[in-house]
């Protein structure tokens, strides 16, 4: 069952009974689509990534698609570095596709990519309450 209240998604899964079970679910599982203002703060090494899916043998076909993926994806951060939008930014620190944000790089800032973050969270929580006001 799907249902959506105030721009957060709820899904709730529900055990289906047998007969002569009880008719109340034994377990019920709710998921929660994460709301502005919640800063679950993920992060992936894309780059690091896609190197170990493409280096797996069982994955050998994947590799053009990979490549493919990573050149576009390249393009993506550059546009996003051009942009200079603090919310963008902070999801390519979070994906290491700046070299400030690349554990791996000799250019990687720890500090800078924490405040870049860090301003990006703040930017989605200032749109966010925009948002709500209108």
């Amino acid at each position: 069952m799907r249902r959506k209240r105030r721009g957060r998604v709820a899904q709730t899964y529900r055990q289906t009974t047998r007969p002569g079970e009880s008719a109340e679910p034994q377990h019920e599982i709710s998921m929660k689509a994460h709301t502005p203002t919640e800063l679950t703060q993920w992060k992936c090494h894309l780059p690091r990534l896609l190197i170990e899916i493409a280096s797996n043998p069982e994955c050998a076909a994947l590799v053009t698609p990979l490549n493919i993926l990573r050149e576009i994806i390249v393009e993506v951060a550059q546009r996003a570095a051009e942009l200079n939008d603090p919310q963008l930014s902070a999801l390519m620190c979070r994906l290491a596709l700046y070299d400030q944000s690349d554990p791996e790089s000799t250019h990687y800032d720890r500090d800078m990519t924490a405040e870049t973050i860090r301003l990006g969270n703040e930017a989605r929580v200032a749109l966010a309450a925009t948002k709500e006001q209108n």
